[in-house]
């Protein structure tokens, strides 16, 4: 699957509201948001708190156990006897436990065993994975209704310089809207934990690589498509807080239609003279909304 060209601008709503702001924590927090903003750095929380139990969740299948077998015997084959993942060696993983290399090395050898550890090892990783979401769409009426509270929250805009289009790849990707849901075997998984060893050995081709990356921290369901989202994402068991999007810069920040004017003077103060600020109107012949500049 081809990605699609990064968009020159992204947009990240925010429920907070105006009657929110009688609040001093709820305050302090949103302008703690804001500076950080100004710093090109937004908040990435992990996947698992996501509001879609699909998200990022795909089939995992289990590999038969000759498959296991093979891949660990030529595992082995490379690295020894008491080769195990993650670097370790058997025998001082053994002597850790208390227990003899025999019972560690049948544990490594067993099918059903490998099975339910790598699976367990994947869902918990995945779900601990920081991630911050974004649009290009900055007018689609659902994601005001139900990511800016009912149209009266506001959304960033962050922008980055055409010259600077190149590093943005780097900073987000985007999700892949599928029918079905995508695949991981235990197999992968093996051969991911091997590639900390061996990379150029262990090597996935294009198909597999993308496959698995995809299906861990890209994939949605089909009926998500109209939120045409980006994602800024963070290695599993990478600390959950404010991480930078550069190239991205903010620019601008969008009021809904039912934004009050204690949020907008607010946001407007914390921003500063330099960000734009904008607020959406209803068209008045069709279900849309408009998006002009504030004088």
């Amino acid at each position: 699957m081809n990605e699609k060209k990064h968009p020159l601008k992204v947009f990240r709503h925010r429920g907070t509201t105006a009657e929110m702001l009688s609040q001093k924590q709820i305050c302090a927090r949103l302008s703690k948001e804001i500076t950080a903003a100004l710093d090109q750095q937004v908040w990435h929380s992990p996947i698992g708190q996501q509001n879609d139990p699909y998200d990022t969740n795909p089939n995992f299948v289990h590999s038969s156990g000759k498959e296991i077998k093979d891949f660990i015997k030529g595992f082995r084959k490379r690295f020894g006897t008491y080769a195990g993942f993650h670097f370790d060696d058997l025998r001082d993983q053994a002597q850790k436990q208390g227990v003899p290399i025999s019972r560690v090395r049948k544990a490594l050898e067993d099918p059903k065993q490998i099975r339910k550890a790598t699976k367990k090892g994947f869902y918990e990783g995945v779900k601990s994975a920081p991630i911050c979401c974004f649009t290009e769409v900055p007018n689609n009426i659902l994601m005001w209704s139900y990511y800016s509270s009912g149209h009266a929250g506001f959304s960033y805009v962050f922008s980055v310089a055409s010259e600077n289009a190149c590093y943005a790849p780097a900073a987000i990707a985007d999700v892949r809207y599928l029918s079905k849901r995508p695949t991981v075997t235990t197999v992968d998984m093996l051969r991911r934990m091997a590639m900390q060893r061996d990379k150029r050995h262990y090597e996935e081709d294009k198909e597999t690589r993308d496959r698995v990356d995809n299906a861990s921290l890209l994939c949605k369901a089909d009926i998500w498509r109209h939120e045409r989202e980006w994602r800024s994402l963070r290695p599993p068991n990478s600390k959950v807080g404010y991480h930078s999007i550069y190239p991205y810069e903010l620019t601008g920040v969008i009021f809904g239609v039912n934004s009050e004017t204690k949020l907008i003077d607010f946001v407007s103060e914390q921003v500063g003279e330099f960000v734009s600020k904008y607020m959406c109107k209803l068209q008045p012949k069709e279900y849309g909304l408009e998006i002009v500049e504030l004088s």
